[in-house]
């Protein structure tokens, strides 16, 4: 449940610095490793790397984090038929409450 209402908090449309989202990721129960020169994490043994964005510094995706958590948990890559960022965002945010057996419109 933490770690949807943290991806919920965070949103679709930031990057944020991998240390500093290695903590909150590791509040939530998940094994967390911050790689040499804070160029990604890895969350359960498997890597995430920085998002190079058009403008602004790099860091770590949120789309990233939930894709591979969803993956991890459901065995599969989540599928969306919604268009945009936030939209699939939150459609497969929902998708993991729902695997999770928990009230997505508590998020």
């Amino acid at each position: 449940m933490e770690f949807l209402e943290l991806l919920n908090e965070l949103g679709s449309h930031s990057l944020y610095f991998a240390a500093p989202l290695s903590k909150l990721l590791l509040d939530c129960g998940l094994s967390v490793t911050v790689l040499p020169d804070d160029q990604g994490l890895i969350i359960e043994g498997r890597s995430v790397y920085l998002s190079i964005p058009e403008w602004g510094n790099p860091g770590i995706s949120t789309l990233s984090v939930l894709s591979l958590v969803f993956e991890m948990v459901t065995g599969k890559k989540p599928i969306s038929t919604m268009t945009g960022r936030g939209f699939w965002y939150r459609d497969v945010l929902t998708q993991l409450a729902e695997f999770w057996d928990i009230d997505a419109n508590y998020l």
